[in-house]
């Protein structure tokens, strides 16, 4: 992936943005329980180093570039995972077990310049922005493009 994206950068003469589930929580601050989660699908080292070597590129992680990890890190409730599981048959998400699985990636430079806000849409134990999903939408928001790139 790392091959593909910065070729298609050179290809294009433009900025890349990638987006979407990339199932890994990247860091430590990227999960609520991160022993529980330990050398499972999407929190493996070589997963997370993968996605490391997308960073070391030059793309950067918009959300988190935008939302730096609080001191102590972020509580369950808060709007810093997009993952939080399946409901039980009752509607509930009673595990609190969560992460931030789905990003946005871009040029550093590309990121100062054009994005305004990068918002997770989905909060508190209501889940208010889930839309039926067990993933909560990621939206991006960006100034107006002043002149051609």
């Amino acid at each position: 992936m790392k091959m593909f994206l910065c070729a298609r950068g050179h290809l294009t003469e433009r900025p890349i943005l990638c987006c979407g589930d990339f199932n890994v929580a990247h860091t430590a601050a990227d999960s609520t329980h991160e022993s529980a989660f330990h050398n499972e699908p999407g929190f493996s080292a070589d997963e997370r180093s993968t996605f490391s070597a997308l960073l070391e590129v030059g793309f950067v992680d918009i959300w988190r570039e935008l939302h730096p990890v609080p001191a102590g890190g972020a509580a369950a409730e808060s709007a810093s995972f997009t993952w939080r599981g399946l409901p039980d048959a009752e509607g509930r998400y009673g595990s609190g077990k969560e992460q931030r699985l789905d990003y946005f990636l871009a040029p550093a430079e590309w990121q100062k310049r054009r994005v305004k806000a990068c918002d997770i849409l989905g909060s508190g134990k209501a889940r208010i922005g889930f839309l039926g999903s067990d993933h909560a939408p990621v939206q991006l928001t960006l100034r107006p493009l002043k002149h051609p790139l």
